[in-house]
């Protein structure tokens, strides 16, 4: 009960969030990017040969042998 209370006025104290953010802006974008999609930063990071290279898919099985389940 009685940390139900003091929370509940903590609650109602008013917060003033004054942030400054300094820095290059553009690297700050960057970054708030990358952690939602890296695939700028490891391509940033790749060798150019592999960048190039065509992506190919290989079957594993055979088709000489039937499908199996």
């Amino acid at each position: 009960m009685v940390v139900g209370r003091v929370l509940g006025q903590l609650a109602k104290i008013p917060f003033k969030f004054n942030i400054n953010v300094r820095g290059p802006f553009r690297a700050i974008l960057g970054t708030a990017r990358s952690l939602q999609d890296p695939t700028n930063l490891i391509q940033s990071v790749l060798p150019q040969m592999l960048r190039d290279k065509p992506t190919t898919t290989t079957n594993v099985q055979p088709q000489e042998s039937g499908s199996v389940r």
